[in-house]
């Protein structure tokens, strides 16, 4: 680590998600005012730490932020072993979201509190955030030989654990929200015993977004500008299939590749969910958004069934009966956070792109096929009919109430 230069009123932050003996500290930073040096050290974001380190005899100090990290690392161990000192249970979850934004702050003051909460302090878990625990990939491979006992899974990693799911992503099936949440109450449990059978427990269903289509250079309405554009891919066989269906050759990449892919100009289009096309700060490079709203994308928090056996059943039955609510609710949250994201973007100066009722059908022409297609090879047809069989039912009930 190479020693900091501070002066007069000068700040220095950094650091972020640093990893030092298994704890996150997301931030440090060094304060110089007048003549003394403050230290301000946050983990999981919260301010702990804030003492005055030394005074300044001088006008310029260098000090070394390893050498001052390895002075607090004492307290921080006896801090994080107080708060999980009743814990009998430690479950490492892995993540690939960062550890800053409101859905990090939620899952962690709400879904985790709670299960400590319901659990009286005996089931918690160390949370990996940012992909420091690999991509999902290395999540599912950990999990089956117990390095990680948990993950909170994007559609990617969903498909990964649970290939079945993968029907709920058929472009066209889902008109709104409210149509997933009616077909999440009537085969939420139908999924659950899919994933057992996987060797995972879903501990809660949730929504990614009806994602959006962005591109650094075309409008991305057309035949030809699929043709045109090199399509970043990272959600599996059926997205692979859903961009060559509307003219694209997909470019599948990790999802650790996918911003790196796209600032060089590998890729120059992608689907994607608002809250991550902007908090990967992708939204600075992007012309053109695709509003319409093509296909859904699950989510889940899923845990491996041995971790989940292994606990008392007072606490699985507790765990079962508290989280669907706090799922309900981030759900809730998320969906509000995806439009205020894809409003500040398309604000900020990106072209919201909006489909003709032709350029629509011309989608829907395209892409229909798939469900036929892919019956069969990447999830049962008899639970795509299940799932067509409930939505009539809902549609014709939506209608006549209208």
């Amino acid at each position: 680590m190479f020693p900091l230069p501070l002066r007069e009123e000068e700040t220095y932050e950094g650091i972020n998600s640093f990893i030092i003996l298994g704890l996150d500290i997301s931030k440090v930073e060094l304060r110089s005012t007048g003549d003394k040096l403050y230290c301000e050290v946050l983990i999981y974001n919260r301010n702990i730490y804030n003492w005055e380190v030394c005074s300044k005899m001088r006008r310029n100090i260098y000090i070394s932020v390893f050498v001052l990290l390895s002075f607090f690392v004492s307290v921080i161990l006896l801090t994080n072993a107080i708060a999980k000192k009743d814990a009998k249970y430690v479950w490492k979850m892995g993540l690939v979201m960062p550890d800053a934004a409101f859905a990090s702050e939620y899952f962690r003051d709400e879904i985790l509190a709670s299960i400590e909460r319901v659990t009286n302090g005996e089931l918690t878990m160390d949370l990996y955030w940012g992909g420091t625990m690999g991509d999902e990939e290395d999540y599912i491979a950990k999990m089956r030989i117990d390095q990680l006992q948990a993950a909170g899974l994007s559609v990617g990693g969903v498909l990964m654990a649970c290939p079945e799911m993968g029907v709920l992503q058929l472009p066209f099936l889902f008109n709104d929200f409210e149509e997933v949440g009616y077909i999440r109450n009537k085969l939420g449990t139908l999924f659950t015993d899919i994933y057992k059978k996987n060797g995972y427990k879903m501990l809660v269903w949730f929504d990614q977004d009806f994602d959006q289509i962005y591109s650094t250079r075309f409008e991305m309405r057309n035949h030809e500008d699929f043709k045109k554009c090199r399509f970043l891919t990272h959600a599996g066989k059926l997205e692979e299939e859903l961009i060559k269906a509307l003219g694209a050759s997909p470019i599948p990449v990790g999802v650790p590749e996918v911003v790196p892919s796209m600032r060089t100009g590998v890729c120059n289009a992608c689907i994607s969910p608002a809250v991550w096309w902007m908090g990967a700060q992708l939204y600075t490079i992007t012309k053109y958004v695709n509003t319409y709203p093509l296909r859904y994308s699950p989510a889940s928090m899923v845990v491996s069934m041995k971790a989940w056996k292994s606990l008392p059943a007072k606490h699985r039955k507790a765990v079962n009966r508290e989280l669907p609510m706090m799922g309900k609710k981030f759900n809730d949250m998320m969906k509000d956070m995806n439009k205020k994201c894809l409003r500040a973007m398309i604000d900020y100066g990106i072209k919201e792109v909006k489909l003709t009722s032709e350029e629509i059908e011309e989608f829907r022409k395209r892409t229909m096929p798939l469900w036929d297609k892919l019956a069969g090879k990447l999830y049962p047809r008899k639970l795509l009919d299940e799932i067509v069989y409930h939505l009539r039912i809902y549609r014709a009930r939506h209608v006549t109430k209208g």
